[in-house]
């Protein structure tokens, strides 16, 4: 979760080979989506973004929360230090996610200084394992920020309620920016189940067993990463623990729940 200090450009260059491609979006603009938050997320965050091709797929996975699971919020801190920074800075936020079904949610972080609202993190994710839209907005910023998002995944299986320690989860995305066509970076995913345990025990309010998942990421442009993670099987969503990689790590902690 980042902050930038300047404003998002409009167009978004593509280096593709030898080819450079400039493709222009139309963001919106930040004063006018924090007057309607709820409209932008209705419009621009819903099921429908994927290609219909990704979302057959994901689909097909069958995903699904217990029935009654539609919204619920958490409040958690970010611990995180970039290179060379001894002492990681801690920032609490408040998060939401909103069940679109089938593994799909739309997640909503929010970052206040003396209550007033600094920024938001929007995000498109398949059951918090795979990122398929997202946009950082910052007050005072003039666009938002749009980042790299999955374009397509390779047909995999997943089983969670079925797993056991040990057990993997495996497959291959490939990721590109918004306006992006093809030239994909292609990245690989090996998630090994390393705890099966009430969900309980990581936030006393949540039900059903989690999954503690370790994943090792590796894409062909060189970079390379690591998560964990806890799959809750009643909420067919997976909440960060880690993240690693050579340029930054984050630690989140959960301080908080409430179900809607």
């Amino acid at each position: 979760m980042k902050i930038s200090n300047g404003s998002a450009t409009k167009c978004a260059f593509i280096f593709a080979a030898v080819t450079v491609l400039s493709g222009c979006v139309a963001y919106p603009n930040v004063e006018k989506i924090n007057a309607d938050f709820g409209g932008y997320l209705n419009s621009e965050y819903s099921i429908s973004y994927p290609s219909a091709a990704l979302r057959a797929k994901l689909t097909e996975v069958n995903l699904k929360p217990k029935p009654g699971i539609k919204e619920f919020s958490m409040k958690m801190n970010l611990s995180q230090a970039g290179i060379g920074e001894q002492t990681p800075k801690v920032s609490p936020f408040d998060v939401r996610f909103t069940n679109l079904g089938n593994g799909f949610y739309r997640e909503v972080r929010e970052l206040r200084n003396n209550d007033f609202l600094t920024a938001r993190f929007v995000y498109l994710t398949w059951a918090g394992l795979l990122q398929l839209k997202s946009d950082t907005i910052v007050s005072g910023d003039t666009f938002p920020v749009p980042y790299q998002e999955v374009k397509d995944v390779a047909q995999f299986k997943f089983d969670p309620v079925n797993m056991k320690v040990g057990d993997k989860l495996v497959f291959e995305t490939k990721l590109g920016n918004r306006p992006q066509a093809f030239n994909f970076i292609t990245e690989k995913s090996e998630c090994i189940a390393e705890k099966i345990a009430p969900a309980a025990s990581l936030q006393k309010n949540f039900s059903g067993n989690g999954v503690w998942l370790a994943c090792t990421s590796k894409n062909d442009r060189g970079f390379d990463s690591k998560k964990k993670s806890v799959y809750l099987i009643d909420y067919a969503l997976a909440i960060p623990l880690e993240f690693k990689s050579p340029t930054r790590t984050q630690e989140y902690e959960i301080t908080g729940f409430t179900a809607q």
